[in-house]
């Protein structure tokens, strides 16, 4: 059941998208990295110190994105039919905050473990959510919100502010 945001109801459906990246860092990342010949070449380097910080600050947007997403009482599973287009918070400064974060964790922890191999995951991913943002999710929007989401759109970039 949705939230109502006009009385305080939160949709903590929400949330459960927070694993998605989390898992990404913690599982997906680590196996691909285990590989062999997925090193970058540069353990311990300039490079690699990236990692963490681009860890932290993806999770940090998917956090903030799907905490958007449940205050306004709407689950942001492509699959659901949205009730309210939502443009608070993270989603104030890109449409895709959430695939954002996941994408910039992911290519964090490529850079954190030294594996080309999740790099490219993090950019295999990109490619995915941008496919699937343009040819699905945003042609759904226009039909569902017209001009609102036009407006939305031209205030606010599809992925990085």
């Amino acid at each position: 059941m949705r939230g109502d945001p006009t009385t305080g109801g939160v949709d903590r459906r929400a949330y459960l998208f927070a694993l998605a990246p989390v898992v990404v860092v913690l599982a997906v990342a680590p196996a691909l990295g285990s590989l062999p010949g997925a090193g970058l070449g540069v353990t311990f380097g300039p490079v690699q110190l990236l990692g963490p910080p681009l860890v932290l600050g993806g999770l940090a947007l998917t956090g903030w994105s799907v905490h958007s997403f449940a205050r306004a009482g709407e689950p942001p599973s492509p699959a659901d039919e949205p009730g309210r287009l939502v443009t608070r918070g993270a989603l104030a400064y890109s449409r895709n905050p959430l695939y954002l974060g996941t994408v910039l964790a992911a290519g964090g922890a490529g850079l954190a473990l030294d594996a080309l191999v999740v790099v490219g995951y993090a950019a295999l991913l990109w490619l995915v959510y941008h496919l699937v943002t343009v040819y699905y999710e945003e042609p759904e929007l226009r039909d569902v919100f017209g001009e609102e989401y036009e407006r939305y759109c031209e205030d606010v970039s599809r992925w990085v502010p």
